[in-house]
């Protein structure tokens, strides 16, 4: 079998567009926007923010706050507003009570 060399080394691609690559395959959860009132966090992008959280290990949620907000590449790349604040860790941890198990466990 031949050896085939790369057309660009991998480590040189950025990071933000590998999460994108990553993420642009994942199931979309349903999205439910009031009427009226202020418009919710997307919950497809919380999902992102925390599989990348995981993904780059994390212990806590204020660690992955603080990412995004020093990284608007991997934020936007997640789905978030790059220079809108990231939602907060409270948003984080009710978005993780609210959810419904089955949903999460339906993406593995």
């Amino acid at each position: 079998m031949p050896y085939s060399e790369f057309l660009f080394d991998l480590a040189d691609i950025p990071p933000a567009f590998k999460y994108e690559k990553l993420f642009e395959n994942l199931p979309m959860l349903q999205e439910n926007i009031p009427k009226t009132g202020r418009r919710p966090v997307s919950k497809n992008s919380m999902l992102k923010a925390l599989i990348y959280k995981s993904l780059r290990r994390f212990p806590y949620l204020t660690d992955l706050t603080f990412e995004l907000n020093n990284n608007p590449s991997v934020s936007k790349a997640l789905g978030f507003h790059p220079m809108a604040p990231a939602p907060s860790t409270e948003h984080f941890s009710s978005f993780l009570h609210d959810t419904i198990h089955h949903e999460l466990i339906s993406i593995r």
